[in-house]
């Protein structure tokens, strides 16, 4: 039973760290998006994440518990609505506006690219 209870502490500290880290990301953006990635296939997501990177952006699918938590730590509460289904983080550390066009082109051209919410 003590093996078992180890086990459960290593979790949860595992996903405290992930907490932490995506709050101190989040803290220090200039942007953070919220998306909803059904029905984008691999390599359009790897060119998304390559123009994104390209205007100091990242992508990433994190669970939406995690991302939740994160951004209750930043005092952002307005979007756990917004946190269900399958969720992509976007989060650009400098200005935002190259990241944010980036985004707006690809859900325009992809009408099945959803933006579900995001902070400034």
């Amino acid at each position: 039973m003590e093996v078992k209870n180890l086990a459960n502490e290593k979790i949860i500290k595992q996903k405290e760290e992930a907490v932490n880290e995506l709050a101190e990301k989040m803290k220090s953006a200039s942007i953070v998006l919220l998306t909803d990635y059904r029905g984008i296939n691999v390599a359009d997501v790897t060119e998304l994440r390559k123009t994104l990177r390209n205007v100091n952006a990242e992508y990433a699918v994190i669970k939406n518990n995690i991302t939740k938590r994160a951004l209750n730590k930043n005092g952002i509460s307005e979007l756990d609505e917004t946190l269900s289904g399958p969720t992509a983080v976007i989060i650009a550390q400098e200005e935002y506006l190259p990241a944010l066009k980036a985004i707006y082109k690809y859900a325009k051209e992809n009408d099945f690219y959803k933006i579900k919410g995001g902070v400034l």
